[in-house]
């Protein structure tokens, strides 16, 4: 079964791998010119802020990574997603095409934010396979 990740995910994951190899959070804040707090909002535990893109080339850079590293899912690291992503997805993937616009268009009403791109960007493949296994 396919899982989608989105590019927030991705990125969270990737950095996550960096705070791993270079010694931790702390080293990671200190690596990126960032304090801890900062830091744990990226990629703590309960993240409260996504990697953009200015941040994620930052990262990359004081990383010594290629541009587009952060974004890219990597072979030898398999990205870990929760046990609710993993349970969103698959709801997710189970509405019908028509469903999956509906939702997109009432999340802000419900949760008072917008969709993020990189959400409607990821559910595109996913809503043209659909479409092209109901012909």
């Amino acid at each position: 079964m396919l899982v989608v990740a989105t590019v927030s995910d991705v990125r969270r994951e990737n950095a996550r791998r960096l705070a791993r190899e270079c010694g931790g959070l702390s080293a990671f804040a200190k690596r990126i010119g960032r304090a801890d707090p900062y830091v744990s909002q990226l990629i703590g535990v309960t993240p409260q802020r996504g990697i953009g893109h200015a941040m994620a080339k930052h990262i990359e850079e004081a990383f010594g990574k290629p541009p587009g590293w952060l974004d890219a899912i990597h072979d030898d690291a398999a990205i870990a997603l929760s046990e609710t992503t993993i349970a969103f997805a698959r709801w997710y993937q189970s509405l019908a095409p028509n469903e999956r616009s509906k939702l997109l268009q009432v999340a802000p009403l419900v949760t008072g934010h917008a969709v993020p791109d990189d959400v409607v960007e990821a559910r595109m493949p996913i809503t043209k396979r659909a479409e092209s296994t109901n012909d």
